[in-house]
Parts: structure tokens; sequence; C-alpha cells
């Protein structure tokens, strides 16, 4: 397609602040995101050693651990 030639593109500006400002809202989600998935592993890991310290405790008491 052949344009003619008073036709005007417009191009891009040096404003790249709005630009700037959605790309740090979007990597503040995704922080966000990161920060709240690691808790939950945080968390998860946290219960999962407890858990293995009342085992082994639990053992121990029992005398399971002696040779």
């Amino acid at each position: 397609m052949k344009r003619a030639k008073k036709d005007k593109i417009e191009a891009p500006t040096k404003d790249t602040a709005a630009g700037m400002a959605a790309a740090s809202l979007d990597c503040a989600g995704a922080m966000l995101g990161a920060s709240t998935a690691m808790a939950a592993l945080m968390e998860a890991a946290a219960t999962t050693r407890a858990a293995h310290a009342i085992f082994f405790i639990s053992l121990a008491k029992e005398g399971a651990l002696r040779r």
C-alpha cells in the first residue's frame, strides 16, 4: 500500500515516563508474587523441619536410635 507524501507517521516520543511507570508496576507485581511464593515455601520448610524434629525426638525417647 502506497502512502501519500503528506501522510504523517507518528514517531515514538522520548517521554518514557509512562512506559517506565507501567514497567515498574509490572515489576512490583512480579516481586510481590515472588515474595509471597518464597514465604509459602519457607513456611512449608519450617513445618517439615518441625515434623522431622518431633519424629526423631520421639524415636530417641523410645530408644530406637540406640544400637
